[in-house]
């Protein structure tokens, strides 16, 4: 058991025995072990600090450092909680991606940001408070008052995909007060233009988008003119090393998925057969699966309705399934010990693919068999 989970489960079982609720929060310090809590910008640091915030979230990313480990900190810190001590709040009372006066450290911190969100993180405490009118203050400024009229990135959050995070980060949230739907880009690439396609799903198809950017000139500037935007999607070729807010105000209703039964259909048994056979999963691999195409399950097809079985699992694990090439979700989609066959039903989103990914929540050299039967989808 790990060190966290275990005295977890023995300030809960203090609390058990005596009636006496003495923790409301589990809070870490974190800072990243391979030198970017520095001012240095050689580009092998940029480029580090470019991906080393995914120890963060991803179960699929090798820390860089000594740690040599997948870290998925915040999504770890929930497992803890929900299984040692449930009900307590999660919070980074110290982090630091260093480079303050560098547009690098900005958008790292750009990155965080998102994915504090993202993935539901309680609280966050920088140490230290930037200095006013560098880029690490701006990337703040970029969520919290990029106008300078106190106008603020959304609420509520909203599910956005990228192919590759090392290169551009993408976080989204409806904005209660107005509907509009906000979206940071984070480019990260240290030369080139990126052009970028923006496609939306479950907000009108027609609509106007501001535009706000910081980049390395330091100065968060809204570029005109605003985008008009129809059939779902709008592009917008993003500067290296860059920071993008687009606040997307829709023009017409919010189109709505249906629903479509299928004939029962094996669609995944990692133990060998079509039409997505082996081999079996590794822990803690993440594996794509192509499922547009197979058991009647068309390219337009938005998410699906399955049910899933884990079997033959070499020890204890879970299975976390998702739209491929984006961030896993913080709850698992099924739970099993060694040995045990455990069956779940569950609507998986699809990437814009038709492709949904496994991830194996269990140690290296570690094994378990998937099976996927879907019954419907939705687009």
């Amino acid at each position: 058991q790990e060190y966290v989970a275990y005295l977890l489960s023995q300030v809960k079982q203090h609390e058990v025995d005596t009636g006496v609720r003495i923790l409301d929060w589990l809070s870490l310090h974190f800072y990243p072990q391979g030198g970017e809590f520095s001012d240095v910008v050689s580009p092998g640091m940029q480029m580090l600090r470019n991906t080393s915030t995914r120890a963060l979230w991803d179960p699929g990313y090798l820390d860089q450092s000594y740690i040599n480990d997948f870290v998925r900190l915040i999504p770890r810190m929930k497992s803890w909680v929900s299984t040692s001590y449930p009900g307590l709040k999660i919070g980074l009372t110290e982090y630091n991606w260093g480079a303050e006066n560098h547009i690098n450290g900005g958008t790292a911190q750009a990155d965080l940001l998102g994915i504090f969100g993202r993935e539901g993180l309680d609280m966050a405490i920088r140490w230290v408070v930037p200095d006013a009118g560098t880029p690490v203050y701006n990337a703040f400024k970029m969520y919290r008052n990029y106008d300078g009229a106190k106008s603020t990135f959304g609420d509520t959050s909203v599910s956005a995909g990228v192919p590759n995070p090392d290169l551009l980060a993408a976080f989204a949230a409806q904005r209660t007060s107005d509907n509009a739907l906000t979206i940071m880009a984070v480019s990260k690439v240290l030369t080139g233009d990126t052009p970028t396609t923006i496609s939306l799903a479950g907000f009108p198809a027609s609509g106007s988008v501001e535009v706000w950017q910081l980049t390395s000139a330091n100065t968060i500037a809204r570029v005109l003119p605003d985008i008009s935007y129809t059939g779902a999607s709008f592009t917008k070729t993003l500067p290296p090393q860059s920071i993008t807010l687009f606040v997307v105000r829709g023009s017409g209703p919010t189109p709505a998925l249906d629903y479509f039964t299928l004939p029962p259909c094996r669609v995944v048994d990692t133990r060998g057969g079509p039409p997505i056979g082996g081999p079996v999963l590794q822990g803690p691999e993440t594996r794509s699966l192509a499922m547009a195409g197979n058991c009647g399950i068309p390219p337009t097809a938005k998410a699906l309705s399955i049910n899933l079985t884990a079997t033959q699992s070499t020890t204890q694990g879970y299975l976390l399934l998702f739209p491929a090439g984006q961030a896993a979700p913080t709850v698992s989609s099924i739970n099993y010990v060694a040995g045990q066959t455990r069956a779940n039903n569950a609507v998986v989103p699809l990437n814009a693919s038709g492709a949904m990914a496994a991830f194996v929540g269990q140690p290296a050299g570690t094994t378990v068999h998937l099976i996927v039967d879907v019954n419907g989808y939705f687009q």
